[in-house]
């Protein structure tokens, strides 16, 4: 019986190296047309009948980049193997043993008809889930595209808001925007000095130092928000609401800031708030 990884090994001139196929351009070899990544795109649009399979052209490496899960299989395998093969080095795979699933993660955009923001942390309640995220957020309301209403909400003052995600999928992670995740099991209170790192939908997976606590910061019309963490962690319009934390432990989420300094709602105060706990 032929399964998925095999199968995976044999695709033309490709090296598996920790769990990534990637497929080897010949040396020297040009970057391919941007024409020529549309079509075979395309081509691979016409595939059905694959679930746990994914692709998309990266400007980067000028490649089409063909994600296959261990627990992918369909109709439509074969020939889909088939063509990435006959793409030579124009197609570069990358496997993965998880199943591709709809997942939220911490630090992933989520919007609503009018607001763009970054999911904090996956928590729950009773059964339910729910994501923490940033209060002026979720201060008007109203349902999240994909994910569920608004499930309460403090701004000024504090700045937290809950979610409830009805998707029946909240892992404990945070999207690091490298390809991987961080598990997140702790709830922790952030330490001047402390390296910490944010995840966000705009400005992806930044780091650096906690220079404060117990801040207060005024953003204007009458909006005044006290006990925030201050750090040198660069964030920009739509990291609202995003992860901080130090490993997997959980600090806060992004409440503002003016780019190079941000400061984060402590994720205590707002669990307790809600009474939910990390999921």
């Amino acid at each position: 019986m032929v399964t998925v990884g095999s199968e995976l090994r044999r695709l033309g001139s490709a090296t598996l190296l920790a769990g990534v196929l990637t497929a080897m351009a010949a040396p020297g070899a040009q970057a391919a047309p941007m024409a020529a990544l549309v079509t075979a795109q395309a081509t691979l649009d016409a595939v059905t009948g694959v679930p746990n399979t994914a692709w998309g052209v990266d400007e980067s490496s000028h490649q089409l980049v063909v994600t296959i899960s261990d627990q992918a299989k369909g109709p439509g395998m074969g020939r889909l193997l088939d063509l990435v093969r006959g793409m030579g080095p124009l197609a570069r795979v990358r496997h993965t043993a998880r199943p591709l699933s709809p997942q939220l993660l911490g630090g992933q955009e989520i919007r609503t008809d009018t607001s763009i923001c970054s999911a904090g942390f996956n928590v729950t309640k009773g059964g339910q889930l729910y994501v923490l995220t940033a209060g002026h957020c979720t201060q008007g309301g109203g349902d999240w595209q994909g994910l569920g209403p608004t499930a309460g909400s403090v701004f000024p003052g504090s700045d937290h808001g809950l979610i409830r995600n009805d998707t029946g999928d909240g892992p404990g992670e945070v999207d690091r925007y490298d390809g991987g995740t961080q598990r997140i099991s702790t709830v922790g209170n952030a330490r001047v000095g402390e390296q910490a790192c944010k995840s966000g939908r705009t400005t992806g997976l930044t780091c650096g130092q906690v220079t404060g606590l117990n801040r207060t910061v005024n953003y204007g019309n009458g909006q005044v928000v006290r006990g925030l963490i201050e750090a040198r962690v660069h964030c920009e319009g739509g990291d609202s609401g995003g992860a901080l934390f130090d490993g997997g432990t959980a600090l806060g989420t992004v409440s503002g800031g003016d780019s190079s300094t941000t400061y984060f709602q402590p994720v205590g105060p707002a669990l307790s708030a809600y009474g939910v706990t990390l999921a």
